[in-house]
């Protein structure tokens, strides 16, 4: 539903006016029908956008990064499938602002378009995809605070949708996406070596995640809960709470995860760099043998007996596979 139709074309912003379903109901001041969850208008989409996810996943682990193993492999696979999520999200979200400035300013409430809404469908979808992943692979503090973030933002996003009402805050919030798009490239740039293949660009990278992260996660956070705060007396208490609290929220995440970033990066000096150091990338695979070092294996023996000999894995010794 687009508000300016009913204002005769006259571009009126929220607090001028309320706008009444015909039925007499104000959805902003209604809990989320929940039942919207069950309809195909979700559900198509979640699936085909979780299928998605899983494809992409799947040719990413088949056919990159290769000549990786264990850990540092799972990751880049993992972080291939961010970075992805993140290019969408990222550049949807900024040409949305480019194309509807006047929604993102003064249509907090009532804007609200199918197509618009997709890319919450969209992400809460990779979220799940991620979630899966990382509990197949990985089980350490990173994951809990990932999936608590998953957790958080899915809630966040979904909140709007059974309404019709808020899907500006949603495009505020994925503001994030934008500074995550540098975030990923800078860490898979590390891991697969290419920081120092290429410092220039890596440096340039690096500076770009440091002032995306400013712009696009606390300065989109500050706009969230400044217009949940000017609105809060129209709209229940349940879009208060996560307007509110949501922000807050990732406020606090986004503190933290700031200051890992500038000391792992040497902004903040080489004491406070070893410090912050997290080491994450040295842990071990939680499913023992890793499923994509037994696939690299299996290849090579194959690969060994076509060609007349018996491959050896790597990392074997006397032809059995050795799991550090």
């Amino acid at each position: 539903m687009s508000i300016l139709s009913e204002m005769q074309g006259r571009k009126v912003a929220d607090w001028e006016h309320v706008v009444v379903e015909p039925d007499g109901r104000r959805p902003e001041l209604e809990f989320p029908n929940l039942r919207y969850f069950a309809t195909t208008d979700f559900i198509v989409p979640f699936v085909l956008y979780f299928g998605f996810f899983r494809l992409l996943s799947w040719t990413i682990k088949t056919y990159f990064w290769q000549t990786f193993t264990e850990f540092k492999r799972y990751r880049l696979h993992n972080l291939s499938v961010c970075f992805a999520h993140s290019l969408i999200a990222g550049v949807w979200c900024a040409c949305f602002v480019v194309t509807h400035p006047y929604e993102m300013f003064h249509n907090y409430v009532y804007y609200y378009e199918p197509w618009a809404a997709q890319i919450a469908i969209l992400s809460v979808a990779y979220f799940l995809h991620d979630a899966i992943d990382m509990l197949r692979y990985e089980w350490s503090k990173w994951t809990r605070e990932l999936l608590l973030h998953h957790v958080m933002t899915g809630i966040s996003l979904l909140t709007p949708l059974p309404n019709r009402r808020f899907l500006i805050p949603v495009y505020w919030a994925l503001q994030m996406e934008i500074n995550s798009i540098f975030l990923h490239a800078r860490t898979i740039m590390q891991l697969s070596g290419y920081n120092t293949k290429l410092p220039d660009f890596y440096r340039a990278v690096v500076y770009a995640n440091i002032f995306s992260f400013v712009t696009c996660r606390f300065v989109s956070m500050v706009v969230f809960q400044y217009w949940t705060i000017w609105y809060y007396d129209h709209m229940n208490w349940w879009f208060v709470l996560i307007g509110c609290g949501g922000p807050f929220a990732f406020h606090t995440i986004n503190a933290f995860l700031f200051f890992r970033v500038l000391a792992a990066d040497g902004f903040l000096g080489e004491k406070m760099k070893s410090r912050a150091a997290i080491n994450r990338d040295d842990q071990k695979l939680t499913n023992g043998p890793s499923l994509l070092e037994k696939q690299q294996n299996g290849n090579a023996i194959t690969n060994g007996h076509k060609n007349g000999i018996l491959a050896t894995p790597p990392h074997s010794q006397n032809g059995r596979v050795k799991v550090d």
